[in-house]
């Protein structure tokens, strides 16, 4: 596995000491930091592809459209019963 190193210094170093919590060393601040920010561009790239996704299914976005109008605070009506039809 490869890896790297980033020197942190200065003013960036005095306001990351400010930030991060007292049980957690610099490194993995930053480790955590960096992996929040790949995770973002992921999300973004996923909501991109689901945008494209949308304009070449319009069916799709239809139905996405009648659930968000659906109300979903009301409890559902209930369903009427149907007799059974009886064999003679």
């Amino acid at each position: 596995m490869q890896a790297t190193t980033i020197k942190v210094e200065g003013v960036l170093l005095k306001n990351l000491k400010k930030i991060i919590p007292s049980r957690q060393s610099i490194s993995s601040f930053v480790r955590d930091i960096l992996t929040k920010e790949v995770e973002r561009h992921q999300l973004i790239k996923g909501a991109e592809a689901y945008a494209d996704f949308l304009k070449k299914h319009p069916e799709e976005e239809a139905w996405l459209e009648d659930w968000e109008k659906a109300d979903l605070l009301s409890a559902p009506k209930p369903k009427k019963r149907r007799l059974k039809k009886r064999k003679n």
